[in-house]
């Protein structure tokens, strides 16, 4: 968080930094006030709060409003719900002991609970606090929708640590390392890049995200294929990647693609060598 609001310069306020139960830290949320620059966090500790503690604070609160969402399941299955927000804005105390220490913060306590209890699942509980101004129904969906952006952060790390296996490298000085990581987040991104762009109910040119050479091998190996948008493309170089691409099955996802990218990529190492050597 300090890196990034040094490199934001003069505009910290500009950022907004998103985090899971695991970033529920007093010690993070003091910093962020001091470097005037904005969080959401989903809260793991019942801290305490006001005159009693969080849980405590919003279950005395009426339900504020609802809103409908849409997400895609585990099974990549659209799951349309409706939640129940409740809001408060309270004083966050510091933990036991810590008192002398930290101040208290005044912070906005978001409850988003599903309103149905769903028979194949879990029913989402959500609690946030932020340091961001809430004070409409608009303000909490703002919260809740950059909140939901977090899970494409953690499937973006996941390619670049399982999809290119960063960890494992034998590099031992921070300078090699550095490009090696450089190079693989941009790769990193033109995967996930390429993976949410192929779910665009738009249809798109595939021209996007494939070179020239790229779309003629695809159109030569799948050549009993009608290919004309990027989605086609994206389809067919799944199926590269080991999907199997049945009427019902979610759209591929990160996995599914970057093996595909493997594939394609080999096809265009020899694509290039059989034109040098004839």
């Amino acid at each position: 968080m300090e890196a990034s609001v040094e490199l934001a310069g003069s505009t910290p306020s500009k950022m907004i930094h998103i985090g899971d139960r695991e970033n529920d830290i007093y010690e993070y949320y003091c910093r962020c006030r001091e470097l005037d620059t904005f969080f959401i966090s989903r809260v793991c500790v019942n801290r305490l709060a006001d005159e009693s503690t969080l849980v405590e604070e919003i279950g005395s609160q009426k339900v504020y409003a609802k809103q409908a969402i849409e997400f895609v399941d585990k099974n990549g299955k659209l799951v349309s719900t409706t939640l129940a927000l409740r809001v408060k804005a309270v004083e966050l105390h510091p933990p036991i002991g810590k008192e002398a220490h930290y101040p208290d913060i005044r912070v906005t306590f978001i409850s988003a609970i599903e309103t149905d209890t769903p028979e194949d699942r879990e029913p989402i509980r959500w609690s946030f606090i932020t340091n961001l101004p809430v004070k409409s129904k608009k303000d909490i969906k703002q919260v809740l929708d950059w909140y939901k952006q977090r899970w494409k952060i953690e499937t973006y790390f996941k390619v670049i640590k399982s999809g290119f296996k960063v960890e494992e490298s034998k590099l031992r000085t921070a300078d090699r390392l550095s490009r090696l990581i450089s190079m693989c987040c941009i790769l990193a991104w033109r995967i996930h890049w390429l993976t949410f762009l192929n779910r665009e109910t738009e249809r798109i040119n595939p021209e996007v995200a494939f070179d020239e050479i790229e779309l003629k091998i695809m159109k030569s190996y799948f050549s009993t294929q009608s290919l004309n948008t990027l989605q086609d493309f994206t389809a067919q170089l799944a199926v590269l990647g080991g999907y199997l691409n049945r009427k019902n099955d979610p759209p591929p996802g990160n996995t599914i693609i970057w093996r595909g990218l493997i594939q394609l990529h080999e096809l265009k190492r020899g694509f290039l060598l059989a034109n040098i050597c004839g």
